[in-house]
C-alpha cells in the first residue's frame, strides 16, 4: 500500500496565508491524499470552505481544533500563531502526533530543535519541532555555505520585511490604509504602515537569536540584523554585509553552490520571488574597506514559512 494513503495531516490555521500555502505543497509534492487532509481553522471558520485554497480540497471544510484532536493525525502542521500553539502543540504530542510549528512559541526551549533541513543538525525523532523566523530562514539558506566557512568574521544585514510576515491582517491593514491613508487600528502594526516603514527591533533578536541555533552554533556568532516592516504585500529581502578572510570569487562560488539558491546578475526584488522556493542573491560587490556586500531577496510565506515546514516533514516521513 502507497504509504501516503496511510498518513493523515491536521493543517492548523488553514485559512492563513501559509496554511493555503502549506496544503497546496502537500497536494503538488504529492505527499497526502486529500481525504487524509484535515483543515483546522478558529471557530468563525468552521464549517466553511477556504476560498483560494488548491483544487482538490476546494469542498473541505474546517473544523474546530479540539475536533481535530479527537481524530489523532499523524502529523499536525501549525501555523496559528504562539498563543495557538502554546496551547495545543503538546496536546497533540501527547496524543502520540508529531507537530512542526511555525510560531515563535518553541524556538527558543533547548529541547526543542530549530530546523532548516538542509543546515540543522537534529533528531528526526523529535515529536515536536520549529520552524525558523522568516527572515532567519531566508539568510540562512542564501548565506549556508559562507557561514559554514571559517573564514567568515561578521554579516551585518538590513532586512525589509513585507507585511503577509504578519499574516492576513498585514495584507488587510497595507489595503485600507492605501485606500484611506489613516491607521487601521485592526492593524497589527503599531503604526501606519502604507507610504511608511516601521522599525522591528523584537524581529531582530529573532534573527540574532536563531540562525546560531539553526546551525548548531557553529560560526555563527558575528551576526546583526536591523529589521523594518516596509509597504508590500509580499516577499522579504536584506542587504547584507560581510567581512572575512575571502576573496570575492570565494564567496560567489560558496553562493552559487549553495542548495534552492540563485545567484544571478539581474536585478531581482521581492515582486519577483512570489511562488517560487528559492532564495535569489544579487549585486554581489567589493567595498573599499575588503568587506562584500550583496541583496537577498526570497518569498516569505514560501520559502520562509510553508516550504520549510514541509522540507522538515519530508525528512521525517
Amino acid at each position: 500500500m502507497n504509504r501516503k494513503n496511510q498518513i493523515s495531516y491536521a493543517i492548523v490555521g488553514a485559512t492563513g496565508i501559509v496554511g493555503i500555502e502549506i496544503a497546496r505543497l502537500l497536494i503538488e509534492r504529492d505527499l497526502a491524499e486529500p481525504r487524509n487532509i484535515i483543515l483546522v481553522a478558529s471557530q468563525k471558520s468552521v464549517g466553511e470552505k477556504i476560498p483560494n485554497i488548491t483544487k482538490k480540497l476546494e469542498n473541505h471544510r474546517c473544523i474546530s481544533i479540539e475536533d481535530a484532536l479527537t481524530l489523532s493525525p499523524m502529523f499536525v502542521l501549525m501555523s496559528a500563531g504562539e498563543d495557538v500553539s502554546k496551547e495545543w502543540a503538546k496536546k497533540f504530542t501527547k496524543s502520540g502526533a508529531v507537530v512542526i510549528d511555525n510560531s515563535s512559541a518553541w524556538r527558543k526551549k533547548p529541547d526543542v530543535p530549530l530546523v532548516v533541513p538542509t543546515i540543522t543538525q537534529w533528531d528526526k525523532e523529535s515529536k515536536l519541532i520549529s520552524v525558523p523566523n522568516c527572515v532567519a530562514v531566508m539568510l540562512s539558506i542564501a548565506l549556508r555555505n559562507i557561514l559554514l566557512d571559517n573564514r567568515v568574521e561578521s554579516i551585518y544585514a538590513d532586512v525589509y520585511q513585507s507585511v503577509s510576515g504578519a499574516g492576513k491582517d498585514g495584507v488587510t491593514a497595507l489595503e485600507i490604509e492605501n485606500a484611506t491613508n489613516k491607521y487601521w487600528h485592526g492593524s497589527p502594526f503599531d503604526g501606519k504602515i502604507a507610504n511608511n516603514i516601521l522599525p522591528l527591533p523584537g524581529e531582530e533578536k529573532k534573527v540574532t537569536f536563531e540562525i546560531p541555533k539553526i546551525f548548531n552554533e557553529r560560526n555563527t556568532q558575528n551576526i546583526i540584523a536591523t529589521c523594518n516592516r516596509v509597504p508590500i504585500n509580499r516577499g522579504h529581502s536584506a542587504n547584507v554585509r560581510i567581512t572575512g578572510k575571502f576573496e570575492l570569487k570565494d564567496l560567489i562560488q560558496n553562493i552559487t553552490n549553495s542548495y534552492n539558491v540563485v545567484y544571478t546578475s539581474k536585478q531581482r526584488g521581492p515582486s519577483e520571488t512570489i511562488g517560487k522556493e528559492l532564495v535569489f542573491v544579487t549585486n554581489i560587490r567589493e567595498r573599499p574597506d575588503g568587506s562584500f556586500n550583496l541583496f537577498v531577496t526570497s518569498d516569505n510565506a514560501l520559502v520562509g514559512a510553508a516550504s520549510i515546514l514541509v522540507d522538515i516533514l519530508q525528512e521525517i516521513i
